[in-house]
């Protein structure tokens, strides 16, 4: 039982550590793990396949890979957009468009302001990230490390018969 404790606090201590990452002078700088990275969804525009809360896991893509239908997370006037690729316009330019929208976006993207293409939709994760930069989330965090590493132990002494 304590094993599987000690996963779980390890997980969501990384996800906590991950999620505190900040925007750092211009370009979007997120943890990258094996390639891999991860957003947390705010909106609803692509709905009903990315829903807000969720987390988007995307990978650093070649322009070949790209194309319409895609979903691709990007950085446009300093906020991180994940939206569907709706045509290339150019080599390395791309119009979008989110799911529930009703119209393409009005910006269209470069390829060097692409973070990632999506990989992996994790329902609600971005939901518990979310929650672990507040405070409750943060005493949460400290309560059950605490609980983790004072909490008594017992050692049963193993009885040989003989």
């Amino acid at each position: 039982m304590k094993k599987i404790f000690s996963l779980i606090l390890s997980i969501l201590v990384i996800s906590y550590g991950i999620s505190l990452i900040q925007v750092s002078k211009g370009k979007q700088k997120l943890p990258t793990v094996l390639g891999f990275t991860g957003v947390t969804v705010i909106s609803g525009s692509m709905e009903p396949e990315i829903s807000v809360g969720d987390y988007v896991i995307i990978k650093k893509p070649k322009k070949e890979d790209i194309q319409k239908g895609t979903i691709i997370t990007f950085e446009q006037d300093g906020v991180l957009v994940t939206h569907r690729v709706e045509s290339v316009v150019n080599d390395g330019v791309y119009s979008t468009k989110g799911d529930a929208n009703n119209t393409v976006d009005s910006q269209l993207v470069k390829f060097e302001n692409i973070l990632g293409t999506s990989v992996l939709v994790v329902p609600k994760f971005g939901k518990l990230l979310l929650w672990l930069r507040t405070i409750p989330g943060i005493t949460s965090i400290l309560v059950g490390t605490g609980l983790f590493i004072f909490w008594p132990t017992s050692k049963k002494s193993k009885k040989i018969i003989v």
